[in-house]
């Protein structure tokens, strides 16, 4: 979240950290005489060492925490410091320490923690806090309010863990919450359920219901009936395949038959013009040979070609038949979680 500019003192001109119960201006602890403005951790250190009485003179961790509040303040990193705040007031609840966390929500731009700090400081303070400084206080209560709604989360079942954008709220039912305007993300969460989501966007002073309907409960140990039967599954004929290539085989060997004639042929023509003085029949017929057997072979060649073809698109269709086979005849594997009064089981097929 970005972090709203603020001055390097607080709203009410006070550094932050420095203990606020005493007259507007002066850190508990810092003689009157100690110039105001200077450096926030030298006010610290004297507020620290000046004198007993300073913001944490109870025993633990609490000075501790709140001393790595301010730092982190100082080097903007208000997320942290909001945790060391809350942990030194956890510690030793110093209403003081208040006004540094509402503070620090405020750089970001939580508004709604910021008001209920400032509220609690107020609260808490009473009257040891001047009049002026709770003047100036109220008047940053009157802003904040300004930027903050009220919703009303309510869910269709009593019992459920709330989340506002991922901060855990509370059980249902709940009290009306003050959340700061802008979108917000509601979430309602019943043990074994679905969670139930809403976002809503939120004006300043906006008051408004969500009504969150919890996903019912799955079914517990429900009869679903006889399992269905098994499919029949045709398996793939392997007739076309085997043809195709006795075809092509056939078709093969018969070029391979006519090559080796027309291989004779040629070679008997070859001798036919050779033969001086030559005998017009005989090479006529030689030539006739020759060409008749050489286009059987080319004819032999070109359709046993075309068979092998034919075989290899029968061959991989079958294959995929019998893979699609395969698969459909696998048991279908099925699954479901049921919620038992016990824990949790898994029934299905597998």
């Amino acid at each position: 979240m970005t972090a709203r500019p603020r001055p390097a003192v607080s709203a009410l001109g006070v550094p932050l950290g420095v203990p606020l119960g005493v007259p507007l201006g002066v850190p508990l602890g810092v003689p009157l005489a100690f110039p105001l403005g200077v450096p926030l951790a030298l006010l610290l250190l004297a507020a620290m060492i000046a004198t007993p009485s300073s913001a944490f003179a109870a025993p633990g961790d609490a000075d501790k925490h709140f001393r790595s509040g301010v730092q982190l303040y100082k080097e903007n990193d208000y997320a942290a410091a909001i945790v060391e705040f809350q942990r030194a007031y956890d510690v030793d609840p110093k209403y003081q320490v208040l006004f540094n966390i509402a503070e620090t929500h405020y750089r970001l731009q939580d508004y709604a923690n910021a008001l209920k700090a400032f509220q609690r400081y107020l609260d808490e303070g009473g009257k040891q806090i001047p009049s002026r400084r709770r003047k100036d206080v109220e008047s940053e209560i009157v802003t904040l309010s300004q930027r903050v709604a009220t919703l009303t989360i309510t869910t269709s079942e009593p019992g459920a863990a709330i989340t506002v954008d991922d901060v855990s709220i509370g059980v249902t039912p709940l009290e009306p919450l003050i959340v700061s305007a802008g979108r917000r993300r509601v979430t309602a969460v019943l043990p074994g359920r679905a969670p139930a989501t809403k976002t809503v966007d939120l004006a300043g002073g906006d008051k408004q219901v969500v009504a969150l309907e919890i996903p019912a409960a799955p079914a517990i140990g429900k009869d679903e009936g006889p399992a269905p039967p098994p499919l029949l599954v045709e398996e793939p004929s392997m007739v076309p395949m085997i043809v195709g290539w006795s075809v092509t085989g056939a078709l093969a060997v018969g070029a391979v038959v006519t090559g080796v004639v027309a291989l004779g042929a040629s070679s008997d023509l070859e001798a036919e013009l050779a033969r001086f003085p030559g005998d017009r029949g005989a090479l006529d017929s030689a030539k006739s040979s020759a060409f008749g057997f050489g286009l059987a072979t080319d004819i032999l060649i070109g359709t046993s070609v075309a068979a092998a073809a034919v075989a290899t698109y029968f061959t991989v269709d079958f294959a995929l038949e019998s893979e699609a086979a395969a698969e459909s005849a696998e048991p279908e594997t099925s699954a479901r979680l049921l919620v038992l009064p016990g824990g949790l089981a898994l029934d299905g097929t597998f």
